[in-house]
């Protein structure tokens, strides 16, 4: 009935659409009445059918009807039903009959848009106005998405308009960042905030920046809009680390120091420590020396840092007994001085006299002091802890020698031999120098040998409920040991393996769901390629079942394309390059003149495989000319015959007189001007009647010569 009544006020307001409109649930439409005659509970009278003339006995039933509702009017103030709620009008949601006439509500936001809720109905969006709404008292609400609910009762008066302006506050979400690194630093990029989780934000874009030490830095952006918003952020690990080694000075404070690699979440050891690529901080602390942070970066290589340390010395004083003794500071490399200023460290000091046991000792000098050592006579006792503590101990080298706790011994090297019923027995060799000795031994109990033999030999063996690392020949305890057997290529199977009182040996064969692809390739440099799928083409690689296409090349063979097709067995093929092949052969005069294949990646030798085609030779030898000669090779062999000639060049003589004879001593054809000669010296002679002959040497070498022979004029001889 309250819901009704509530439907039927709110159902009255006058949306800039017609008077007999109705709203209805939020959301949607406005919806018109039913023709049918109803009551309106605000005004007590019956709507939607208009009077008829003359009718008295409407009129009459209509004064009834009023005094029976103006008796339960009374009687709902007197006795408090329900209704008296709703005919409030000082309450909100309430309209006042008393005043006549609608009233105006003016309604905008800041921002706008906001959805208009009026006693918690959807009336629409700000900005709004509406018109002729029933005077009384309203519960106002506005929202919009990121902005916090804004709420208010407004009171609507007859004939007169109510403007309400609601500012909105931005709401504020809760952010939180999950990573997959527990101890990782998040950060809020460009704003000055820092990053907490469930930290409250407006809604916007934010950036966040997710960094681990031994990860990649992540950066990603996160948008916060009407709700609060959790976001998971992954670290990839970094695949490269790189050692690097802290080095103190002085040295002997490195025993004294804790070193510390900030942000990093594993502790520095003394061999060093391994470190992705960035920048890192140092921080040593060492009694003695005052604090030192050093920062550094680690590139693609180890690196070692040097941390130079701070202290302003103490002093150190060793007092002995007896007082003539030498004393040493091994690791130091100055000689030692009573009350000597020395770094704080940790330093070995020896103490050493004629008759007495060498005394070597570590102290820890970290403030100036001094230090007490008494020597002892050239005997030591040897002293051994044992696991189960009823094990028998006894000295099996040097023979003869008797064990027992706390005796006196020579110094020297000793064989002890630990044994306990149900473990095995063990030897241990112990030296007796300048001090005691102790020794402590925990013997194992009596195991048995696990050997398993697997397919393939390769596999890998894994315990999967004992933290112990398997080796062929292992020894067990008696109990029962659950194995994990894999192999790349194969199916994983686990076997139960209970070990009583004696070795076991097993054979585990896996089920392979990859083969093997082996090709046997004539010539055996043959590369072997992986068209589809594009991988590449091991000997000893696995394969999923499926085909394969395979490329064989080589130099000086034709490629040969090869299908495999893998079902459930690996598959051995063997391939031969060249059945096409011709061979060639040049024979060249003269003999040993060099012959060059153009174009070809391998260099010419007698019987050379060719591919078929066209060729181009190259046949050169010094002092002759090159030949070049274009071939075509068939799949059958070919040999050819090819004589070099030497190359001639032009001789002209020039001779004074020009009509002197020239001719070339010794020289089968006859000179004419421009004569072609081969490389080599000649004689030219020239001869004319009344002149003296002339003779010249001319060398010819790789270029035509030209010379000019003058001769001289002979005087006639006078007889009587």
């Amino acid at each position: 009935m309250k819901r009704r009544q509530r439907e039927q006020r709110i159902s009255d307001f006058d949306l800039d659409l017609d008077d007999d409109l109705m709203l209805s649930r939020p959301g949607q439409r406005p919806r018109a009445p039913k023709k049918s005659g109803r009551r309106d509970p605000h005004w007590n009278r019956r709507v939607g059918r208009p009077k008829r003339s003359g009718d008295n006995s409407l009129a009459y039933g209509f004064l009834i009807f009023l005094l029976l509702a103006g008796g339960i009017y009374a009687w709902t103030q007197l006795g408090g039903t329900d209704g008296s709620r709703n005919r409030d009008p000082g309450r909100p949601g309430t309209h006042s009959p008393a005043v006549k006439g609608p009233g105006t509500l003016q309604l905008t936001s800041t921002p706008a848009a906001a959805k208009i809720y009026l006693d918690d109905k959807y009336v629409g969006d700000t900005p709004q106005t509406f018109d002729k709404l029933q005077p009384g008292q309203y519960a106002l609400r506005l929202e919009l998405p990121g902005y916090q609910p804004w709420t208010d009762n407004v009171t609507v008066k007859g004939g007169t308009a109510s403007t309400v302006d609601a500012k909105l506050k931005a709401a504020y979400y809760r952010l939180r960042i999950k990573t997959n690194v527990r101890k990782a630093k998040i950060k809020l990029l460009d704003t000055h905030r820092r990053f907490k989780q469930g930290m409250l934000l407006k809604p916007g874009r934010y950036r966040v920046q997710v960094t681990a030490p031994g990860y990649i830095k992540a950066t990603h952006e996160v948008t916060i809009r009407d709700q609060d918003l959790v976001r998971t952020v992954k670290l990839a690990k970094a695949k490269v680390f790189y050692k690097v080694r802290i080095k103190l000075d002085p040295p002997q404070a490195a025993p004294l120091a804790r070193i510390r690699i900030l942000d990093w979440p594993k502790p520095y050891k003394r061999d060093g420590i391994r470190l992705s690529e960035g920048s890192y901080t140092v921080e040593v602390k060492a009694e003695g020396y005052k604090t030192k942070r050093h920062s550094f970066e680690v590139g693609k290589s180890k690196k070692t840092v040097r941390v130079k340390l701070i202290s302003p010395g103490v002093k150190l004083t060793v007092n002995t007994v007896p007082k003539s003794a030498e004393v040493k500071i091994l690791n130091y490399k100055e000689s030692y001085i009573p009350g000597m200023l020395m770094p704080p460290g940790k330093y070995q000091v020896q103490v050493s006299a004629p008759g007495y046991q060498t005394s070597k000792k570590w102290i820890k000098l970290v403030k100036s002091g001094s230090f007490k050592f008494s020597l002892k006579e050239a005997r030591f006792s040897l002293k051994v802890a044992t696991t189960p503590k009823n094990a028998t101990v006894k000295i099996v080298e040097p023979k003869n020698t008797d064990y027992k706790k706390g005796k006196k011994l020579k110094p020297g090297r000793y064989r002890i031999a630990v044994s306990a019923s149900g473990f095995e027995t063990q030897h241990k060799w112990v030296e007796i120098k300048d001090r005691d000795a102790r020794l402590s031994v925990s013997l194992k109990k009596q195991g048995y040998a696990l050997k398993l033999r697997t397919v393939p030999k390769n596999a890998k063996i894994v315990f999967s409920n004992k933290s112990i690392h398997y080796k062929p020949g292992i020894k067990l305890h008696p109990g029962k040991y659950q194995v994990t057997v894999s192999a790349d290529g194969f199916d994983t199977q686990k076997h139960e393996i209970e070990i009583t009182d004696k070795p076991v040996e097993k054979k585990i064969a896996l089920k392979p769901n990859k083969f093997l692809i082996r090709l046997a390739v004539d010539p055996s440099n043959a590369k072997i390629e992986m068209l589809q799928p594009k991988i590449a083409y091991k000997k000893w690689r696995r394969y999923k079942p499926g085909t394969y296409r395979l490329r064989i090349s080589a130099p000086g063979y034709r490629p040969k394309i090869q299908v495999v097709t893998l079902k459930d067995k690996d598959i051995k093929l063997k391939l031969k390059l060249g059945e096409d092949l011709g061979r060639l052969t040049v024979k060249t005069s003269p003999p040993g003149a060099k012959v060059i294949i153009i174009g070809h990646p391998e260099p010419y030798s007698p019987g050379i495989n060719l591919l078929p085609g066209s060729y181009r030779l190259e046949i050169s030898a010094p002092g002759y000319k090159t030949v070049t000669k274009p071939i075509i090779m068939t799949e059958q062999d070919l040999a050819l015959t090819v004589k070099l000639e030497k190359p001639l060049y032009a001789l002209t003589v020039n001779p004074t007189p020009q009509d002197a004879t020239i001719e070339i001593v010794d020289y089968p054809r006859k000179y004419k001007p421009g004569i072609k000669l081969p490389p080599g010296n000649y004689l030219i002679r020239a001869l004319k009647e009344n002149f003296r002959p002339t003779s010249r040497w001319v060398r010819i070498k790789d270029r035509n010569v030209t010379i000019h022979l003058k001769m001289d004029s002979q005087a006639p001889v006078l007889t009587n």
